[in-house]
């Protein structure tokens, strides 16, 4: 993890393993956008939200996030009497 983690890049990556424990493990100290357990990397949009991190990308993907891109929240209230 250590070699993985001294690279610039974070894109995604993908252990295989059988232990619960040890994956998870894995999983949580890879620096990267998206871990994949005991299967390769699937990207689409719709799927779930994807993107790196470090000089892989910035921010997410995925129809929710480009939502959030492009929409500038505003709250209103009204009381009625």
């Amino acid at each position: 993890m250590e070699v993985a983690n001294e690279v610039v890049y974070g894109l995604d990556a993908a252990v295989f393993g059988r232990d619960v424990s040890t994956l998870w493990r894995v999983a949580r100290s890879l620096e990267v956008g998206e871990v994949t357990i005991n299967d390769f990397p699937r990207h689409g949009l719709g799927l779930f939200p994807f993107g790196g991190v470090k000089e892989s990308g910035f921010g997410r993907e995925g129809i929710g996030f480009s939502v959030e891109d492009v929409t500038e929240l505003k709250t209103i209230v009204i009381t009625y009497k």
